[in-house]
């Protein structure tokens, strides 16, 4: 894991996601099919979570065979420990949407 990404959810929950291969990423326990998923704006991610807690487990992109895995999840990751990589995507890309 080179670095991580900090990402800004609609929830404002702050969740570090590195980006793994789909092929490099073993279920533990449960699966994939185990996961519920939810897509919005250009549908081009599909967000993962538990159906049981609703915690966030990964998103999903379709336009890559990647994952963006809530790196909570994984076992023996000491979060506090880690060094963050700010991304800032509003600047970058501007709203996504405007109200009237």
């Amino acid at each position: 894991m080179d670095h991580v990404l900090q990402l800004l959810d609609l929830h404002a929950q702050r969740l570090p996601l590195p980006l793994s291969p789909v092929k490099d990423v073993t279920f533990t326990k449960g699966s994939l099919k185990d996961t519920k998923g939810y897509e919005f704006g250009q549908k081009t991610i599909i967000h993962r979570f538990c159906p049981n807690c609703g915690s966030s487990v990964f998103e999903e992109m379709k336009t890559r065979d990647m994952l963006a895995v809530n790196i909570r999840h994984l076992r023996g990751v000491d979060v506090k420990a880690l060094e963050f990589v700010h991304y800032d995507g509003f600047t970058k890309h501007g709203p996504q949407y405007e109200f009237a």
